[in-house]
């Protein structure tokens, strides 16, 4: 089957034969000699340099991420090249009226459409279930105390 391989040019994956499959380079994807503007890839998992070693000016979140979680519509919609496949997601305009853009989560490509950086969005989403915990452990911890008859103000 097909073999991935690194080359000298930014990415590339090719086949048995040195035939080049799927290439990056100069804010461009090439799919078999085709540039693509958008690219599909399966793996069984994605890594993400994350030691702590490598990194400086380390802080918790203090603020809530919950308000740009509850105000950011995420809407069903097609994509104009291929208008016949359901998509689901949020609009990078929608994300840029957040000061939650400090996290540079959007950005404008080459062509000048903006894009999300959607794996960062995890993390965004990571801090709201953890805001989320904390009031729930608070509201369950309220009602345990009005059924047992403890006064709360």
């Amino acid at each position: 089957s097909d073999f991935i391989k690194t080359g000298s040019t930014p990415f590339s994956i090719q086949d048995f034969q040195g035939n080049s499959l799927l290439s990056f380079s100069d804010n461009k994807a090439t799919f078999k000699n085709e540039v693509v503007s958008e690219v599909s890839v399966t793996a069984r998992f994605f890594n993400a340099l994350s030691d702590r070693h490598l990194k400086t000016n380390i802080n918790t979140i203090e603020d809530s991420v919950l308000p740009f979680i509850t105000s950011t519509p995420v809407y069903t919609f097609n994509y104009k090249k291929d208008p016949t496949i359901p998509v689901i997601g949020i609009m990078a305009q929608d994300v840029l009226d957040k000061n939650i853009n400090d996290f540079n989560l959007v950005k404008k490509n080459g062509n000048g459409y903006y894009e999300i950086k959607e794996s960062k969005m995890i993390y965004i989403l990571w801090k709201a279930v953890q805001e989320q915990q904390k009031q729930i452990e608070a509201l369950q911890a309220r009602l345990e105390g009005e059924v047992n008859g403890e006064a709360n103000d």
